[in-house]
């Protein structure tokens, strides 16, 4: 099941700039020296010889090593919760992409890393999950010689904010580091006290360029709005403070989605629950106006984005539950296409 933090992550470090930036970070210097950086390029799934054929790692990148001598993939994997069987799902993907990799008669030769991105309280156990469940003297006789891969592993919840300010990576990186890091569980006062810490990263990242820097701000709008209870008027001003230049079009998608569409829904149920003038109606009309609301928000959205909607989708609009338009509005961040928002799970 896709999270807010997952679809933050993937909107951020799916950029290979933004994620080349992390990757040299968190490398042993001698192994960075190695990779010929202006190759990094990210990976389909579906790119012929290098499908997951079980499960779906977050992110894929290949680059190649200097002389073109062999080819790196990096599997990304993103957790934010207890994470048991961490080891052996990155595992179970660098075998499928080395499998993948030697049946193509044409490719280099082929080695993967495994990456870890993680935040959140709970700890990590990046070992084989049959050692872990093992009486401890066989784990010391034999964990050496179960299938192992080292992963490289960034955890969040063991550095300081100073610690990931000072990282060498791109600004919206840092802002989302922080923002996954920081932010969930904050109540609004905590919220708004961090947004204004941040505010010389915020400029920086509304500076990168025109078209990233608000695709970048409009993700990390997107977040707050979805792990905290912050008033989205509240955030916008808070944001929008430390910006050189209004930049509103960071708001098009979380400020609709949580307070336009919210309220217009409730507007919507409330009339109609009160015009049956029964206390059960009223709790229908409120899910019913909600669920209207939702859908035309979500209209909306998809015609600013992708230009004007068939009139199937508009039909799959109107008969869509609020899940399904819940799933359909947290894929518009990095949906490339309509028929990637509306992909079957």
């Amino acid at each position: 099941m896709t999270t807010p933090h997952d679809t933050y992550l993937l909107t951020t470090f799916g950029d290979s700039r933004q994620f080349a930036a992390w990757l040299r970070a968190v490398l042993p210097r001698r192994l960075v020296a190695q990779l010929d950086w202006a190759t990094l390029r990210r990976v389909g799934e579906r790119q012929a010889g290098l499908r997951l054929r079980v499960g779906s790692a977050d992110l894929v990148f290949a680059v190649e090593f200097l002389n073109r001598a062999a080819l790196l993939l990096i599997v990304l994997e993103h957790r934010s919760s207890a994470a048991n069987d961490l080891h052996d799902t990155v595992l179970r993907y660098a075998v499928h992409l080395l499998q993948a990799a030697r049946r193509e008669p044409e490719q280099p030769a082929t080695f993967v890393l495994g990456t870890v991105m993680r935040h959140g309280p709970s700890a990590l156990a990046p070992s084989p999950r049959v050692a872990r469940r093992a009486p401890p003297d066989l784990v010391a006789s034999w964990l050496r010689y179960q299938p192992h891969l080292t992963l490289v592993v960034d955890d969040l919840a063991k550095r300081s904010e100073g610690e990931l300010q000072r990282r060498r990576l791109r600004p919206a990186g840092i802002l989302a580091q922080l923002a996954m890091r920081t932010l969930t569980g904050c109540d609004p006062p905590q919220a708004l006290a961090a947004l204004r810490r941040w505010g010389p990263l915020l400029a920086a990242v509304a500076a990168e360029d025109e078209h990233c820097g608000s695709e970048h701000l409009s993700a990390f709008f997107w977040y707050l709005l979805h792990v905290t209870e912050t008033d989205p008027r509240d955030a916008q001003m808070a944001i929008q403070q430390h910006l050189p230049h209004p930049r509103g079009s960071f708001m098009s998608t979380a400020e609709k989605l949580r307070s336009e569409g919210l309220a217009q829904g409730l507007a919507q149920g409330q009339a109609q629950g009160l015009a049956q003038g029964q206390a059960q109606g009223l709790a229908q009309g409120q899910a019913l106006g909600l669920v209207a609301g939702r859908a035309a928000t979500l209209g909306r959205l998809l015609t600013r984005r992708f230009g004007p909607l068939p009139s199937e989708v508009e039909t799959r609009l109107q008969a869509a539950t609020l899940a399904e338009l819940d799933s359909w509005t947290d894929r518009i961040l990095d949906a490339g296409s309509l028929r990637e928002v509306f992909r079957a799970q």
